[in-house]
């Protein structure tokens, strides 16, 4: 209502509000895309507003040019399945979740996949 409200205003209500709009839609749509990942995780809303809150810049690069793109009729339905994938990795990057097929300690950086193989051969 406020950010209505503001809108209002000469000078400021065409050039600073519709930024801080674009935010915090960015972050609620955010928090939408990422609670079905969190939820599943067992985090409650107040720990995940939190959480998304510890990461603000990460949070806005990803919610704010979605939001944007959004007010584009017809985008949102070409866009909404990567929003979702890329949610659920936010949540993952939020939560500091590693992939699991990362390679093994034993085997060198340098290695190509032949000689990982014989490693284990012998």
């Amino acid at each position: 209502m406020l950010l209505l409200a503001l809108g209002f205003v000469p000078v400021l209500g065409q050039t600073v509000i519709p930024v801080i709009a674009i935010l915090v839609t960015g972050f609620f749509l955010t928090e939408e895309l990422t609670a079905i990942a969190l939820t599943r995780r067992s985090i409650a809303l107040r720990e995940r507003l939190a959480l998304l809150r510890s990461r603000k810049m990460l949070v806005w690069g990803f919610g704010a040019p979605l939001a944007a793109a959004f007010l584009v009729p017809v985008v949102a339905v070409f866009l909404m399945p990567g929003a979702v994938a890329g949610a659920t990795l936010l949540a993952r990057d939020l939560l500091n979740e590693h992939d699991r097929d990362e390679p093994s300690e034993s085997a060198t950086p340098d290695a190509t996949p032949d000689d990982q193989v014989l490693d284990q051969r012998g």
